[in-house]
Parts: C-alpha cells; structure tokens; sequence
C-alpha cells in the first residue's frame, strides 16, 4: 500500500494507524482522497469469527481501491471492483478479535470523494425463513431454488411457492 506525505491540515483522514478515524458495523462514514497514493484509514473492532461485508463506493470521480489490515497494519484483504461498476466491496472474517483497519484508496492516481460502509451480511435463506417464525418450509434445490411451505395434511398441495432463479431473488424475506 503505497503511502504519499500531503500537507499538514490537507488531508482528512491519516494513512496508517494513527488515525482518528473510525467505523463501526452498521455503519458509514464519507471522506476524500486528496492527492495520488492517498489513503484513507478507519479503524474497526471486531470479534473472532465475526463477518462484514465493506463497500467503498465513489461519489465523484474516484475509482476506489479497498484494503483491509490487522492491528499492526499487515494486510489481510483488498479489493478493487468487486462492487457495481468500479466500487470496491470484500467479504472478510475476522480471525482473531481486535482492531482492524479498513482503508480508501484510489486506483493509480484517481482522487474524489467516497462513501465507505460496512454491514453484516444477510443470513442463509434457511435461516432468514427460521427468523420469519415460518419452522416448516422446504427448500428444493435445482438450477433454481423452490422455496414452499410444507403441507401438514398428507396429500394436500401447498397454496405458496416461490421459484428463484440466479440474479431474482424477489423481495426481502424479513
């Protein structure tokens, strides 16, 4: 990860771990790479086996770059267009619980504004269905997924189904 010296009071968040800036999950944070090789870090807590899912998206002119690096700074994780367009965005579990820190950057020597945030991920559908208080759905696999309530009479039909290909997943199950 290369890092450039910008001016005292230039820039808005540091590049290492003497930053003051920080993020949790759930939530979000905006900022701005001033100048080629900036980076912007934020420092993160997590807990053993923990998963986020982070998503740097550009706001401007930015094609954003995403690194991800442990308590003393060695990378664990980067990214660049895994998101739409040229967002960045990774999936990480945490190995071990402690600060982590996630940082923005440009690719080669584009600059902007961004949007950083890091979620957890959505659970399994089966567990989303369990969430739902719905216990007694089967879910078929196939080249695509029926999801359909199972019968409690024998030989009765169930009244709802949904059919899922890849890229439809319909709306929130919760």
């Amino acid at each position: 990860m290369p890092l450039n010296t910008i001016a005292a009071g230039s820039d808005d968040y540091a590049s290492d771990a003497s930053t003051t800036g920080s993020i949790s999950v759930g939530g979000s944070v905006t900022g701005n790479i001033e100048m080629a090789g900036d980076q912007d870090w934020f420092s993160i807590t997590l807990e053993a086996g923990e998963i986020i899912d982070i998503a740097l998206n550009n706001t401007s002119t930015l094609d954003p770059y995403l690194y991800l690096s442990n308590a003393v700074g060695g990378q664990v994780s980067s990214n660049d267009d895994g998101g739409a367009g040229l967002n960045s965005a990774l999936t990480y579990t945490a190995s071990t619980a402690g600060t982590y820190y996630v940082a923005a950057a440009g690719y080669g020597t584009r600059t902007g504004t961004y949007e950083l945030e890091v979620t957890t991920p959505l659970p399994p559908l089966t567990q989303l269905m369990r969430l739902r208080g719905a216990p007694n759905w089967m879910i078929t696999p196939s080249p695509s997924i029926l999801v359909q309530p199972v019968s409690r009479q024998k030989g009765s039909q169930p009244k709802h189904s949904t059919r899922m290909n890849a890229g439809n997943f319909g709306p929130p199950l919760i």
